[in-house]
């Protein structure tokens, strides 16, 4: 179905249509969308129905933390003239590039890759992939050297491989764990450490057929990713969302080896609808700094994007007309701290950050220890989305979902997930808001 025909279609058409839209994934990855891809896509439909209706056709689909690429991946054929899937993860962005222009020799780094796959090579992986460039070595602390920067068919390759073999698809290096072989249990279905050849065997027989797994899906997926990159106008860029913003608003902005590139004023006056989901804010994890993406986007990071998407840095970054921006909501997180924080039946490192979260929204500063510097302010924790509430923008609930553990470190997120939204027509959220799941 494409624009038109979805803007005059009956409401039970538009439903039937939506089921039956394939969400594709590009990578395995931690937080895809692949529960709530459809709540987010029928705003995403309707956001797209109402730039149209006011004069504006959407010609580019900005999606600015792409990772998995399950929602820049998936939207359907002819609703854009152009696609954005941007990361500032450099493997991740060499994935899609290799996918893009090079998928025969990707598909062949990762046999090869596979022939040698354990659970040392991941864990270096975990950071090489990542990095690449102009950071610190994932070992002894110097920089990486121009003959040690991993070129793009290597970064691409052990990222899908991170990814595939990593527990929960985590792929953050100091989270991610190895899951290529089953860990032995004893009969209370603790760890244990028997590392006797027989049970050496079977790990490694184990591991042996998870990776032929994926590199069959590899090379099966990878095919199709590359005939759809190549079929639709895909851009895929490697910048700072920020960076992405002023580029795409037709402004002067720097890449990640700091080049600055020219404006390009034609490409800003472009009609644009932005997907921003960024990690989620880590008020909204329990274990705060130390939570999965929390070292790369940090609290005050989170509520830069705030400020910047309600207009208040206009003058840098330009307008953000339509987007629709997806994450947990801290004023949910904190009601659920207010009514269990001392429920016996919550585990104790829960019970510690309802504890936290509580002392910052009533401006308690004698323990600021998992936030940064700045000091905590009353209501700091419920008015941290408040700007993004009110119309002209709107706040919309998509579900209730529990992401689950992080194995090894007991780390996990919680709370409903919602989109914050601006274009939509007021009193827009009162009739499409999803009842969230419980």
């Amino acid at each position: 179905m494409n624009l038109n025909d979805y803007m005059f279609a009956k409401d039970v058409d538009k439903r039937d249509w939506l089921n039956s839209i394939q969400m594709k994934v590009g990578l395995p990855y931690f937080g895809g969308k692949s529960v709530i891809g459809r709540y987010i896509f029928n705003n995403i439909f309707n956001l797209s129905v109402e730039m149209k209706k006011q004069g504006n056709t959407p010609e580019i689909f900005i999606d600015a933390f792409t990772g998995g690429g399950k929602m820049g991946l998936s939207v359907p054929y002819g609703w854009y003239d152009t696609i954005v899937i941007n990361d500032l993860d450099y493997g991740v962005y060499s994935y899609y590039r290799c996918c893009k222009e090079n998928h025969i020799a990707l598909i062949e780094m990762i046999e090869r890759i596979g022939d040698i796959m354990c659970k040392d090579l991941f864990y270096m992986s975990a950071y090489l992939r990542r990095f690449g460039k102009n950071v610190e070595k994932w070992e002894g602390g110097g920089k990486v050297a121009d003959d040690e920067v991993l070129d793009p068919l290597a970064a691409g390759a052990l990222t899908y491989w991170v990814t595939s073999a990593a527990f929960d698809n985590m792929a953050a290096p100091d989270s991610t764990t190895y899951n290529l072989y089953s860990v032995i249990v004893d009969e209370d279905g603790n760890a244990t450490d028997d590392d006797t050849a027989e049970v050496k065997y079977e790990e490694r027989k184990k591991e042996q057929a998870n990776i032929k797994k994926i590199i069959l899906k590899a090379k099966k997926n990878i095919t199709k990713l590359h005939e759809q990159l190549n079929r639709m106008d895909y851009r895929i860029e490697n910048l700072d969302y920020k960076e992405l913003i002023k580029k795409y608003n037709g402004k002067e902005y720097f890449d990640p080896q700091g080049e600055k590139h020219p404006a390009d004023k034609k490409l800003g006056r472009k009609n644009k609808l932005w997907y921003f989901d960024p990690p989620y804010h880590p008020w909204c994890l329990y274990a705060g700094k130390d939570a999965p993406y929390a070292e790369t986007f940090t609290e005050s990071m989170a509520n830069e994007m705030v400020d910047i998407l309600a207009g208040e840095r206009e003058e840098e970054y330009g307008s953000i007309d339509y987007f629709i921006k997806s994450d947990y909501d801290p004023k949910y997180i904190l009601d659920v701290a207010r009514r269990d924080v001392e429920d016996p039946g919550i585990k104790q490192e829960r019970r510690k950050w309802y504890k936290k979260l509580l002392q910052m929204e009533a401006g308690d500063n004698t323990s600021n220890t998992d936030v940064d510097e700045h000091p905590w302010t009353p209501n700091m924790v419920s008015n941290i989305f408040s700007k993004l509430e009110t119309f002209p923008y709107c706040k919309i609930c998509v579900g209730g979902f529990d992401k689950g553990v992080v194995q090894g470190n007991g780390k996990k997120s919680v709370g409903q997930e919602y989109i914050w939204c601006r274009g939509f027509p007021k009193g827009y959220e009162e009739i499409e808001g999803v009842q969230a799941k419980e």
